[in-house]
């Protein structure tokens, strides 16, 4: 039994409202879903490359400990520094 207050018309299930548009519509949330994707992306990648000097890399990795004088100065004389 439908009465008034069913939720379907004769424009099809929930009677219509914003979607009747149809294929204008289903545009409109595919192009709004790949700006959501492009941002995503466009936030996690990678900024460009590394402006870190190689030299200033091995000075940090001898800070932390992961490289030894003698290998932080054998990297100055490889790396012209």
């Amino acid at each position: 039994m439908m009465g008034s207050g069913s939720c379907y018309g004769v424009d099809g299930v929930f009677g219509g409202g914003w979607m009747t548009g149809g294929w204008l519509g289903l545009l409109l949330v595919a192009a709004v879903a790949a700006l959501v994707i492009v941002g995503i992306v466009l936030a996690i990648r990678p900024r460009g490359r590394s402006t870190d000097d190689p030299i200033e890399i091995f000075r940090r990795r001898f800070a932390r400990g992961e490289i030894s004088a003698d290998e932080l100065e054998q990297a100055k004389r490889a790396l012209g520094g």
